[in-house]
């Protein structure tokens, strides 16, 4: 499996080892940010009324909604 993930990603046989620690860093990396996330959304949310704080925020911070899901 790895010998098939190594042909896409077109890698050299002497690269795997730095391009291994590039996508586990990567994974880690990820994880840390969705975990950021999900944490300061949650306090937030508990800290600050949703109805009215929420669409302040949004439009202060410059954020967008998407048309097909708009703001309650």
């Amino acid at each position: 499996m790895l010998h098939r993930l190594w042909k896409v990603l077109d890698v050299e046989p002497d690269e795997t080892g730095q391009v291994s620690l590039l996508l586990l860093m990567s994974f880690f990396m990820g994880l840390f940010l969705a975990a950021v996330a999900v944490a300061s959304q949650t306090l937030f949310l508990s800290h600050f009324d949703e109805r009215v704080d929420l669409p302040r925020a949004f439009a202060i911070s410059g954020g967008h909604w998407c048309a097909d899901n708009p703001p309650l």
